[in-house]
C-alpha cells in the first residue's frame, strides 16, 4: 500500500538542536506487491477409480518449492479439478486456492495449475485393446 509519508524526530543533548536550523520536509515510501509462484503438481488415475487424496500437492514455503512467500505468512493451498471422467476428455485442468485470504493481497502471485489425468484402464476383461482405442481417439 501507500505511498506512506514518514518524518524522523532528532534527539540530541539539550541544547544542541538549537546549533542548527533544520528542515525536515520528510518522504513518502510505497510497500509493493512481493511476487510469488505457487507450483501445482500434475497428478492422474485410472478411468473408474476415485480421485486421489489428496487431488494433487503442490509448493509450500519450505525452501525449494513455492518461492517469494513468507514463512510466516503460513500460505497453504487446496485443490479442485476441472469436472470430467473421461479419457478422451482427459487431461482436465486443476487448479490451487490459496490461503489464508488476509495475507494473499501483499502478493502477485504466479500459478499456472497443472493437468489431471485420466489413464486408459487395461486390467480386466472389459478392457479395450488397441486397435478399438486408436478407433475410439479417431472418433469411429
Amino acid at each position: 500500500g501507500g505511498p506512506y509519508h514518514i518524518t524522523t524526530t532528532l534527539n540530541a543533548a539539550a541544547g544542541v538542536l538549537a546549533n542548527y536550523i533544520i528542515t525536515n520536509a520528510g518522504a513518502s515510501f510505497t510497500i509493493n506487491v512481493r511476487p510469488a509462484t505457487w507450483t501445482t503438481n500434475p497428478n492422474s488415475k485410472t478411468y473408474g477409480d476415485n480421485d486421489p487424496v489428496p487431488l494433487t500437492t503442490g509448493g509450500t514455503v519450505a525452501p525449494g518449492s513455492g518461492t517469494g512467500f513468507l514463512v510466516a505468512d503460513g500460505v497453504t493451498a487446496t485443490y479442485s479439478r476441472a469436472a470430467g471422467e473421461t479419457v478422451l476428455g482427459s487431461p482436465y485442468h486443476i487448479s490451487a486456492t490459496l490461503a489464508p485470504a488476509g495475507v494473499l493481497s501483499n502478493y502477485s502471485v504466479t500459478n499456472a495449475g497443472a493437468n489431471f489425468t485420466i489413464n486408459l484402464w487395461r486390467g480386466g476383461s472389459e478392457s479395450i485393446n488397441d486397435r478399438q482405442w486408436f478407433e475410439l481417439r479417431r472418433g469411429r
